[in-house]
């Protein structure tokens, strides 16, 4: 059995006032009760937490964060979908049918999409 690597953090009760601000902050925008681990660790190492909370700040409390899919133009959430699903069916070749679906095959597999 091997043993998983454990990140350094710094835990929410050992906070200094800068990082709790920052923490509450985090709470706050995602809406859960505990601060995950990826920011926790970030508060480890110089500058990166306070940055990271800048640079990410507007996006994480965005309606397209909270509120998923749902809150995104059609035009966005269906050109999302279409790239996924293509990017999904890169084992192939890609021939458009009429009606403007794709169709892909693999092998003996063949899928359409659109």
């Amino acid at each position: 059995m091997t043993s998983a690597a454990v990140l350094p953090e710094v835990h929410e009760a050992e906070a200094p006032p800068e990082i709790a601000a920052i923490y509450a902050g985090l709470r706050q925008a995602v809406g859960v009760p505990i601060v995950n681990l990826i920011w926790r660790h970030f508060a480890t190492l110089p500058g990166v937490l306070p940055w990271a909370w800048e640079t990410t700040r507007g996006a994480i409390g965005s309606a397209a964060v909270t509120e998923g899919p749902a809150a995104w133009p059609r035009s966005c959430a269906r050109r999302l979908a279409w790239t996924f699903q293509r990017s999904r069916l890169s084992c192939g070749r890609y021939r458009r049918r009429s009606g403007g679906a794709w169709r892909m095959s693999c092998g003996s597999t063949t899928a359409a999409t659109g």
